[in-house]
């Protein structure tokens, strides 16, 4: 609750004023049982009409002003909430939107929205109670306990007895109340990503007819959730009963010592309605105190996920990094990266003074740990579809041998032989068993040779799995490289600011996303930019046709997940907003492949000549986007399989000529 209290610091000056407010309010409350008394043992004996106006006129005036100071109070406690909290959930969203990938990965995303929804809910509710109850429970606790005492000290002995246990009772109850409140935000993370990810692939369980399997999910979650809810608030529960009991039991002993002691003309009628009015005061005030707890145990465990967020230390630039003096764009220099190892490296994000020593030495024990197992192994690193390659080679060849020459195919021996020889090759030239997703991947991206092309243009090509995505992620330091260093226009992008270094990009991801509004609001996106270039991007990315089709074009409305779009209009329109800005370098992570084959032809032509100055980057699974391009890079299972123009790459790479073949029939 540190981090919450500060923003807090701010209000003191409101929360003061409302307190002063609530007391007066409070004190008033406080008066009319003792007002009440004085007129039935004083006043009304006497039977001076005046008198007795006068003092009701009295207790009708504390009533109010008790009224107007608590609705006041509550007021401006609820403002103070309010401004509380919405800065809360500002700094809260803002963290969110400049976590490192690896921190997204750690936290989850419907952990992060149960964090900012009802998370914030039970802080901003918890600010208000307390403002509302912190200064009026406590005066009508101790205010009536005083007063008890000035009417009746021995009557007052019996209430003050149960204080003690009550108070102890409400302090255990709730230090337990706080861990089952964070079970129960845990469970409700676990729903919501439930719920987030049966809405997103509706059409898919539709599809596959699952919709009874994942109502029985849905429902397994739900149940985890429902069960926690009553455990924890059976546990929080137990407090009312509780002080029920021991105030009832009070109250009881009130009621018969104090008709006791009446009869016997110690004290007085009116002290005795008093003493039970305050009684009833006291038990309210304990009631309010025990919800303050419940509310208080909830908030307190929304209030440590929240700060786990707000402190969790900012993406780590490393400064005093040197340049390179090249001509080349990008420069990927021995990079080696792993998932599992950033996996291992989350989980001591919190440790910031440590973090970069433990992250070296790590780094260092990996790569000789992966060295040994290396050596020692001696193991080639072959995938299953290598094994069933040559596995068949072999059939062939042994098959061939066995039959007669002259039942051969022209040439098919020499063809079978040639095949083996060249996955044999392959196998001999991949890296040994390593541990990491991306392995010693090195290769420049520039302009070269005194020759000036429209357009740098770089492809990276391979199986689902190989690496493509992991490898431009790496370039926007989405995550830090375990090994190497990648450079951009000379500049290693681990010392770069992240303003920086992402402005220089224009990207359309395999799965991105839509906003609400319109499709020049996608398109934009809050930049602000001329209509002129808005347009320009949509034509390159030959999505300007079915705009202008529409009725209202640029103004026309995207539904949620863009359901009133095609596949390929989507994409379209995914390419425009990354190519909208004029980026120094655009990525297409695999944009195009709901595009056919003509409309992705004219789209990388539009942008050849529309944008002379962008280095482009196409990741793609089609040979025919890639096979113009100015440099390739072929990748299998995070290894560099193949590096050069599509002609070089024809008459070297094995894989590259196996993917050609495959896709375009040619043999």
């Amino acid at each position: 609750m540190k981090k919450i209290m500060e923003y807090l610091r701010p209000l003191y000056g409101r929360m003061a004023a409302g307190f002063g407010i609530k007391l007066v309010g409070t004190v008033m409350d406080l008066a009319i049982p003792w007002i009440l008394a004085h007129m039935i043992d004083e006043i009304v004996p006497t039977k001076d009409q005046r008198r007795i106006l006068l003092w009701g006129v009295g207790m009708a005036v504390c009533a109010v002003i008790a009224l107007l100071g608590n609705v006041i109070a509550n007021r401006r406690a609820s403002a103070v909430a309010r401004d509380a909290t919405r800065r809360i959930r500002h700094d809260l969203f803002d963290k969110i939107e400049h976590l490192s990938a690896r921190q997204l990965d750690e936290l989850g995303i419907p952990s992060l929205i149960s964090r900012l929804t009802s998370g914030t809910y039970n802080v901003n509710q918890t600010i208000g109670r307390i403002q509302r109850l912190g200064v009026r429970a406590p005066i009508l606790l101790t205010g009536g306990v005083i007063v008890t005492m000035l009417l009746d000290i021995r009557l007052s002995m019996v209430l003050i007895a149960t204080l003690p246990l009550l108070a102890f009772g409400v302090w255990l109850i709730s230090k337990k109340g706080i861990s089952l409140y964070a079970g129960v935000q845990q469970n409700v993370d676990k729903m919501v990503r439930t719920v987030r990810d049966d809405v997103t692939g509706i059409r898919v369980i539709r599809a596959l007819s699952q919709g009874e399997y994942e109502c029985e999910h849905f429902g397994k979650d739900s149940e985890e959730l429902s069960y926690s809810q009553i455990h924890a608030d059976s546990v929080m529960a137990a407090t009312n009963p509780m002080m029920q009991l021991l105030l009832n039991l009070g109250l009881t002993a009130v009621v018969v010592f104090g008709a006791y002691w009446v009869n016997m003309g110690v004290t007085k009628p009116g002290s005795i309605i008093a003493f039970l009015t305050y009684f009833t005061i006291i038990l309210n005030a304990m009631m309010s105190v025990n919800k303050m707890f419940v509310m208080l145990s909830q908030a307190t465990a929304s209030a440590d996920r929240i700060e786990r967020v707000l402190n969790l230390p900012p993406e780590e630039i490393q400064s005093g990094l040197p340049q390179i003096a090249t001509d080349a764009v990008i420069v990927f220099d021995d990079v080696c990266f792993s998932y599992k190892e950033t996996e291992e490296e989350t989980s001591q994000m919190q440790q910031t003074d440590q973090l970069g020593s433990k992250r070296a030495g790590k780094q260092e024990k990996s790569e000789m740990q992966c060295a040994e197992k290396k050596k020692q192994s001696g193991m080639l690193q072959i995938s299953g579809k290598e094994l069933y390659e040559m596995q068949q080679v072999t059939e062939k060849v042994e098959t061939g041998r066995g039959q007669a020459a002259e039942k051969e195919e022209p040439g098919m021996q020499q063809e079978t032989e040639k095949k083996q020889r060249e996955t044999q090759k392959r196998a001999e030239k991949l890296q040994p068993a390593d541990c990491h997703d991306l392995s010693h991947i090195s290769f420049q991206l520039k302009i070269g040779n005194g020759v000036q092309y429209d357009i740098v243009l770089c492809g990276v090509i391979g199986a689902t799995g190989s690496g493509k995505t992991t490898l431009i992620q790496l370039l926007q330091r989405f995550y830090p490289v375990n090994a190497g260093a990648i450079y951009v226009n000379g500049e290693n992008v681990a010392g770069m600011e992240e303003q920086k270094l992402h402005s220089l990009f224009g990207v359309a991801f395999q799965s991105d996303a839509f906003f609400a509004g319109t499709i020049y609001d996608n398109i934009d996106l809050g930049r602000g930019l001329p209509r002129e270039e808005i347009e320009k991007a949509a034509r390159c990315a030959q999505a300007e046709e079915f705009i202008l089709e529409k009725e209202a074009g640029y103004q026309s409305e995207v539904h949620a997940k863009a359901a009133n779009l095609s596949g390929g209009q989507k994409q379209r329109l995914l390419i425009a907003r990354a190519l909208a800005g004029n980026p120094s370098i655009l990525i297409l992570d695999d944009s195009s492949s709901a595009l056919d084959y003509r409309t992705d032809a004219a789209m990388r032509n539009a942008v050849r000549k529309e944008y002379p100055d962008t280095t482009m980057i196409l990741v793609a699974q089609r040979v025919s986007s890639v096979r113009n391009a100015d440099l390739i890079l072929v990748l299998e299972e995070g290894h560099a399989a193949g590096l050069g123009t599509h002609e070089e790459l024809m008459e070297k790479c094995f894989l590259y000529q196996e993917i050609s073949r495959i896709q375009t029939g040619e043999k």
